[in-house]
């Protein structure tokens, strides 16, 4: 061959490996496998090894797990099938190639990890609360299994990040871990599955869980739900759920008692304009009865849903022939107030009757009454009990058999008991907190009650301590379901229908879960009483409400945020005319609309002051007291002063009288400070004289004598003056 030619060809190709390595192409190859890396057992996963550069052959080896001879020593041209995949196949593997211009192996790639699933039976993944999240709420994903895996790994379709954490054993002898979402924001959203693996196998893996849908809520406004023709309805009936809204929503979805009960139906638009969706149900059965909610959606975000409508109840009737009672507006009723009995039946009685049992008998309540609303009030402790009702058909001696039980609760027998929380009403998540009920009349049981909540109340035994009755109801490891308003009542066991006023509201409130705003004081943190001060709670956050609590008070102050010129959020609490009363230590939170007990790390403490006016000790001439007491002092202290001034006086006239007269007393250069003189001098005696004064200052009498510097002479005639100096201080 001409020897240029082949200098031609080395030069060329050297030029191309220059060019490859300028747009990032490197001597090592990249393997790759498909579908996937994760491959079900029996299934089947090829191997392709991927090179910038011409090569004729490559050659694939397992780093590790089980050897496989069919790699040994082999060379593949194009690709490498593996079928049907065993738990022998999983582990990594890394790829060479055969360049064929320089008749030399590469590098080998990086390694390719192939998982193989099925391996063991799969385990089981549910949502806590539910799979139906509010924006900005919290969920756990719990995975489960009766297998006691080393770990266990989350996996979200079309993500392909692994989430894997270390399994726990729990308290049944299962292993299972626990996956926390942070507050829910749409890219959580969607499909998820888990696996589970043991540590010295970890590419093994067991089958996949049931998928599980994770669908954020919130995102638009609810719709409205209704059923068609009723929603009560008769077992072996018809009825259809109508899902309406003026969003054109391009699907519905209906959920029943908070899971997923028909996952999507497409929207179609009705004669008056608007959208909606229709369910179908039936022949219905008491297993369809239940509370049903719908929500709106669109194809391009299927995992982002509206607002729940409002609850739905169906009510499936014909099994039993008994009515049903229920109270309005509520089963606890305070004394004094009225209270409505509804007897329901579907079966056409014509009359109702509803009857108390045991205790106190309300004549009333006996009566046959043609509607199945009875009034009952004003209440008295009499009417607290258990009620039925029955029903029955014209020109009939039979009643049906009566209804489950109602219990009606009379409030405001006896005096409110006390409630409080503790460590604090303000917790973090995960704390452990205890409401006290405690009071001074001595109930022998205690009911807490939680605001919206539709199980029944707790109760528990009240205990004697230091002069009072006592019950802790302890609500454990708080979660978000622990925060809301709660209340509590006292009764006792003889009179459990009988109930006491409901203490004070307490809110319990879960801080920490958000960042914490800052405070200030726009004026100073310290402050002139009578002045008035603004305190400024802000934050980077977009905080729909903010709260303002003070150290030394039970509740707390709450403004709506709003967004300040700087971009940050806040809210100004002023406060003012500031009284001492004010003082202490304030500190302010952060909360949004949808979780309103849900708060922010607290701000760091402001200490507020709030300091007096100076006012002066005695008053002036030109600015009487008002002060009758202080004045009176003063007067008493005068009189009294006089008093000594006038006896001072006398003794010194005695001394001056009877003592002679000393000459040539040596008298320090000192000029005594006189607030107040009595004066005795001989205004016709110009000479030097010796002077003799005393001073009283806070009943300290004080006597001196004193000879003005001016006296040289010893023959100097001598007259002595006495001045008495009285000092108030």
């Amino acid at each position: 061959m001409d020897p240029k030619f082949i200098s031609l060809l080395c030069l060329g190709f050297c030029l191309v490996q220059r060019i490859w390595a300028q747009v990032g192409c490197h001597d090592k190859p990249k393997l790759s496998a498909w579908p996937g890396p994760v491959i079900p057992l029996r299934g089947k996963v090829t191997l392709q090894c991927h090179s910038c550069f011409d090569f004729g052959k490559f050659k694939v080896v397992k780093k590790r797990g089980t050897p496989i001879p069919k790699l040994q020593n082999r060379l593949f041209k194009n690709s490498l099938t593996m079928s049907p995949v065993t738990a022998a196949h999983a582990g990594t593997y890394k790829c060479s190639v055969y360049y064929r211009n320089t008749l030399t192996w590469s590098a080998y790639s990086d390694p390719l990890e192939i998982l193989i699933t099925g391996v063991f039976t799969k385990p089981s993944i549910w949502a806590y609360p539910s799979p139906l999240v509010n924006s900005g709420g919290y969920v756990t994903l719990h995975c489960h299994s009766e297998v006691l895996f080393g770990k266990f790994i989350l996996h979200k379709e079309g993500d392909s990040q692994l989430s894997q954490q270390i399994s726990k054993r729990l308290h049944n002898g299962n292993a299972g871990a626990n996956f926390s979402m942070e507050p829910m924001i749409p890219v959580h959203a969607g499909t998820y599955r888990c696996y589970g693996s043991h540590s010295h196998s970890p590419y093994e893996w067991s089958a996949p869980s049931d998928p599980l849908e994770l669908t954020v809520t919130g995102m638009y406004k609810k719709p409205s739900l209704l059923a068609q023709p009723s929603h009560v309805v008769m077992s072996g009936e018809n009825v259809t759920l109508h899902c309406r809204s003026e969003s054109s929503f391009d699907g519905y979805h209906l959920s029943k008692d908070g899971k997923t009960h028909e996952s999507w139906l497409p929207g179609v638009q009705s004669h008056d304009g608007a959208f909606q969706g229709d369910f179908p149900l039936g022949p219905v059965s008491p297993a369809h009865g239940g509370t049903y909610r719908c929500y709106g959606s669109f194809h391009r975000s299927p995992y982002e849903w509206s607002y729940p409508s409002d609850p739905l109840h169906l009510l499936v009737t014909g099994y039993h022939n008994k009515p049903s009672l229920t109270a309005w507006p509520s089963h606890v009723v305070p004394v004094g107030q009225h209270v409505h009995l509804q007897c329901h039946s579907h079966f056409g009685f014509a009359m109702f009757r509803v009857y108390k049992e045991h205790g106190s008998l309300v004549p009333k309540s006996q009566k046959v009454l043609s509607s199945r609303n009875f009034i009952m009030g004003p209440v008295t402790p009499a009417h607290a009990g258990i009620y039925r009702c029955y029903g029955s058909y014209h020109h009939s001696s039979t009643w049906s058999t009566p209804s489950d039980p109602l219990e009606i609760m009379v409030t405001g027998v006896y005096r409110k008991p006390s409630l409080l929380a503790q460590p604090d009403p303000l917790m973090r998540l995960g704390e452990n907190v205890t409401l006290r009920c405690s009071s001074e009349i001595m109930f022998d049981t205690y009911i807490l009650y939680k605001e919206g909540e539709t199980k029944d109340p707790l109760h528990l035994v009240g205990r004697f301590h230091g002069g009072n009755s006592q019950a802790d109801f302890s609500l454990g490891s708080t979660t978000i379901s622990h925060v809301g308003t709660y209340r509590c009542y006292g009764s006792f066991s003889h009179s459990p229908y009988e109930w006491s006023d409901p203490s004070d509201s307490l809110k319990l409130v879960i801080t920490g879960v958000y960042k914490k705003p800052s405070l200030l004081a726009q004026l100073g943190s310290v402050v002139m009483s009578g002045e008035n001060v603004t305190l400024c709670c802000h934050s980077e956050s977009s905080f729909d409400m903010y709260h303002l609590s003070r150290k030394e008070d039970a509740h707390e102050s709450w403004l709506h945020g709003v967004q300040s010129h700087s971009g940050a959020f806040q809210a100004d609490f002023p406060l003012g005319p500031v009284t001492p009363a004010h003082g202490g230590i304030y500190r302010c939170y952060g909360s949004f609309n949808h979780s309103p007990c849900v708060w922010s790390d607290p701000s760091d403490p402001l200490h507020l002051l709030v300091k007096e006016n100076s006012t002066s000790c005695s008053p002036s001439p030109t600015e009487p007291s008002n002060q009758a007491g202080n004045l009176r002092s003063l007067h008493i202290l005068i009189g009294l002063s006089v008093v000594i001034l006038l006896l001072l006086i006398f003794v010194f006239f005695l001394i001056h009288r009877w003592c002679p007269a000393k000459k040539n007393v040596p008298i320090p250069n000192r000029e005594p400070e006189v607030d107040g003189m009595v004066n005795r001098e001989d205004p016709e005696v110009e000479d030097p004289q010796e002077v003799t004064y005393s001073e009283l200052s806070h009943w300290i009498l004080k006597q001196k004598k004193i000879t003005p510097t001016s006296q040289r002479s010893e023959d100097t005639p001598t007259d002595s003056s006495v001045y008495v100096e009285l000092s108030l201080r």
